[in-house]
C-alpha cells in the first residue's frame, strides 16, 4: 500500500520540480510585459545608490539608468523594428543606427558602439550582478534583466531584429544548450 502512494508521488515531484527549474522560452520573453527596480549602493563609500530600472511592453525595453539623483540616463530599444537603431536621451533624444557594423569591445569611436557597451556594461554591473532571484524565473528581476539583457545584445549586437508574430521566437543564448551557453 505504501508503495503504491510513492509510485505516485515520484511522477508528480518530477514534474513539479522540472518545472520549477525550467527556462523561460524565446516566445514568452519577446512578449512579457514587465516592471523591474534594482538598486544597489555605489561610490563613494557605498553613500550613494545606483538604481536600475527596466520597463518592456512587448518589443519596447525602456532601460533607465540614476546614479547621485541627478546622473540619469535612458535608452529605448524596440527589437522589432528596422532598422537596428538606439534610443538614447530623456528630452531631447539622440538615435543611433546600426550600420552593419559589428561593436567590437573598447569600441567607443562610432557613437553606436559607445552607447551599446554603455547599456550593456549598466545591464551588466547593475542589473544581473544585483538583482534578486533566479535567471530562469521571468517573475523574478533577475530573470527580467535577463531576458532584456538577451533581447538587446540579440537585437544590437547580432542584428536579429524580433517578431511577436513568428511560429517561433529564438533569441540568441537562450535557446543554446547548457554546455554552450557558458556565462554571461
Amino acid at each position: 500500500m505504501l508503495s503504491c502512494k510513492f509510485k505516485f508521488l515520484v511522477p508528480v515531484l518530477f514534474l513539479l520540480t522540472s518545472q520549477t527549474f525550467a527556462n523561460f522560452l524565446g516566445s514568452e520573453c519577446l512578449n512579457a510585459s514587465y516592471k523591474s527596480t534594482v538598486s544597489h549602493k555605489g561610490q563613494p563609500f557605498g553613500m550613494t545608490k545606483n538604481i536600475l530600472s527596466l520597463e518592456k511592453n512587448g518589443c519596447v525595453v525602456i532601460v533607465k539608468k540614476e546614479k547621485l539623483k541627478f546622473m540619469k540616463q535612458k535608452w529605448i530599444i524596440d527589437v522589432c523594428r528596422s532598422p537596428i537603431h538606439i534610443k538614447e536621451g530623456d528630452g531631447a533624444i539622440e538615435v543611433y543606427k546600426r550600420n552593419k557594423i559589428v561593436c567590437r569591445e573598447g569600441d567607443t569611436k562610432i557613437d553606436f558602439c559607445k552607447s551599446y557597451h554603455e547599456l550593456l556594461s549598466i545591464l551588466q554591473d547593475d542589473g544581473l550582478i544585483f538583482a534578486q532571484g533566479e535567471k530562469e524565473d521571468l517573475q523574478s528581476d533577475h530573470g527580467k534583466v535577463y531576458c532584456s539583457y538577451l533581447l538587446i545584445k540579440g537585437y544590437l549586437q547580432q542584428g536579429k531584429v524580433f517578431s511577436r508574430y513568428a511560429p517561433s521566437t529564438n533569441i540568441p543564448d537562450l535557446e543554446k544548450s547548457p554546455d554552450e551557453k557558458g556565462s554571461y
